[in-house]
């Protein structure tokens, strides 16, 4: 039997026979036309992009209401597809440089490719999947070649794939789909979304998968442990396949008693109340809301990300005031835009994308374009006429920063004042803490805020000079580091002395081990993906006050996240039999 270990992006356990999946591949060469061809070269680009357009309206048009995150998913292709920069520079290619259809088409989504690997945020790099599926398409219908994917599989199995670009996941067919293993790919990649969303066991980053791992043979994939890595288990004997059945069982059993916790109120074994929030990427209906005490983030460059243009006041005012009616009357936190080179290649000159890599972003992008900024303020303050909101400011510094955004909100509720629009105006404005001096500064910033969040996964990667989403460096980026956990429970010492309201909204506070030590550290606030909700509250109403302080503090004292890990894990042990006891 062959061990093979990956990244477990989506938990669970799954017994089957491999399928290895290979996708369309085009081999594109150099190569340069004689001048007097240009027109019919940039036909067949304009061409191919028209039925490319085609192909995905026709997909969009396959899915039904509740999949809404595929529709997402392809309407951002044909964002890309019709970008007014990426058309400009193929046509450059073609025309003044005399380069033939395809390999300009290559050339011009390669240089995008390469500038979004560069940027330090898996969030973002995640983004290069989309990229690469736009341009693959295009040199697929270029090239004549037939569209290959997963909606018609032949019979239950475990996809074994190099990657998955968003549209094979997408179109998968997922009732016979009962594990994914892939050579690439993280926690944020489409992949795991979507994976995480069906409930399909997950491993990616598994080197050298597709060579080893052979079409017909029988493999376990086992993801159902509470840590983020996932073991593949290739020719497993009578023995192994029985044991991994009862798991499999019991892994069902606990999902199950697991989700009997969704609506109930986050609640420690002492009885303390914990306040559960969650983060959305849209303002269309989320049903964790329903299971959250408030949205905890609201990312706003997502809702820009849906238009040519940047969105005007009342695009924007519509979309929070969707976000509004779907949370029930529960707080939602609107974080201005926190603009990457994403999917938004048209609000940012290229310029521009290359300060985007040193940290303009956040709140200092907003500094240097303050109409786009100042057009969404007076969105969000003529939201509140509609419910309850609240401003989060990314990326804030110094001081400097929180007073250039207090001013402007206060010039616009002038503006609105006199203009007699109806609007609340004591919306209360915040921080969100990711940069290390933020959290140095808390005693300076937390009497000018009204409220703020520490995201743990910038503050860590700030603080440690370490990108998780690089492999060279994610050894370094330690959130369970005691010097990091240090300066995360400071902030909240400082800002509760300055009884301003702070909660986490990192991936800290998603992980069940994570969570418990917030607590302990005293936070009494955490923000989260919808996903997590369920096992979040369940793992807190197992702990008293007095057991996650002692958590906290054991790992405050030790010297290497190593230790503090296996600590941890030690002491989750009687919760972690429940499936993972073999």
């Amino acid at each position: 039997m062959i061990l093979l270990k990956g990244s477990a992006v989506s938990r669970g356990v799954a017994i089957g026979k491999v399928y290895v999946y290979r996708a369309f591949t085009y081999e594109v060469h150099e190569a340069y036309f004689e001048e007097g061809f240009e027109g019919e070269s940039f036909a067949h680009f304009t061409d191919a992009v028209k039925d490319a357009e085609a192909e995905l309206d026709a997909l969009i048009a396959s899915f039904g209401e509740q999949d809404e995150d595929k529709t997402q998913i392809f309407e951002a292709h044909k964002q890309i597809l019709t970008d007014e920069d990426i058309f400009e520079r193929v046509k450059e290619e073609i025309y003044t440089d005399h380069t033939v259809t395809e390999y300009a088409v290559q050339r011009v989504f390669d240089e995008y490719i390469a500038l979004m690997r560069k940027v330090n945020d898996p969030l973002i790099s995640e983004r290069v999947d989309d990229l690469r599926d736009v341009r693959n398409r295009l040199l697929r219908i270029i090239g004549g070649g037939k569209e290959e994917n997963l909606a018609k599989l032949p019979r239950e199995v475990i996809v074994v794939a190099r990657d998955l670009l968003p549209s094979v996941i997408a179109t998968m067919d997922r009732t016979k789909v009962k594990g994914i293993i892939t050579e690439k790919g993280g926690a944020n990649s489409h992949t795991a979304i979507i994976a995480r969303g069906y409930g399909i066991p997950a491993v990616l980053d598994v080197k050298d998968a597709t060579k080893i791992l052979k079409s017909g043979a029988k493999v376990i994939i086992d993801a159902a442990n509470n840590n983020t890595t996932g073991v593949i288990r290739l020719d497993p004997d009578k023995e192994t396949i029985k044991r991994y059945k009862k798991k499999e069982k019991r892994f069902a059993k606990e999902q199950s008693e697991t989700r009997s916790f969704l609506d109930k109120e986050a609640r420690l074994k002492s009885g303390e109340r914990i306040q559960i929030g969650i983060n959305i990427d849209t303002e269309e209906y989320i049903e964790a809301v329903n299971y959250s005490d408030f949205v905890g983030i609201l990312r706003t460059e997502n809702i820009f990300s849906g238009f040519d243009n940047p969105p005007s006041e009342e695009e924007q005012l519509k979309s929070y005031k969707n976000a509004l009616v779907h949370a029930n009357g529960k707080t939602v936190t609107i974080r201005t835009f926190d603009f990457n080179p994403s999917g938004i290649y048209r609000f940012i000159s290229g310029k521009d994308r290359a300060k985007n890599q040193l940290g303009v972003r956040g709140i200092r992008y907003s500094v240097l374009n303050q109409s786009l900024f100042t057009t969404q303020l007076r969105a969000a303050y003529r939201a509140s006429a509609f419910g309850k909101i609240r401003i989060l400011f990314p990326m804030v510094s110094c001081v400097e920063d929180l007073l250039f955004a207090r001013e402007l909100c206060e010039s616009v509720r002038s503006e609105l004042t006199e203009e007699r629009v109806k609007f609340d105006s004591t919306v209360p404005l915040g921080i969100v803490i990711e940069i290390p001096q933020a959290a140095v500064a808390a005693d300076l910033l937390a009497p000018l805020c009204d409220f703020a969040c520490v995201g743990t996964n910038d503050l860590c990667q700030y603080f440690s000079a370490a990108s998780r989403g690089e492999t060279a460096t994610a050894p370094w980026h330690q959130s369970y580091a005691p010097a990091f956990l240090r300066l995360v429970k400071s902030a909240n010492e400082t800002f509760k002395r300055f009884n301003t309201p702070l909660y986490v909204c990192g991936e800290l506070a998603a992980e069940q081990m994570g969570a418990v030590i917030l607590v302990g550290l005293g936070y009494e606030a955490l923000s989260i993906d919808e996903t997590c909700v369920a096992r979040i509250k369940r793992i807190l109403s197992e702990m008293t006050r007095a057991e996650a302080e002692t958590v906290a503090n054991k790992a405050l004292s030790m010297t290497t996240e190593q230790e503090v890990l296996e600590y941890v894990r030690d002491v989750f042990g009687e919760y972690r039999k429940k499936t993972e006891k073999l």
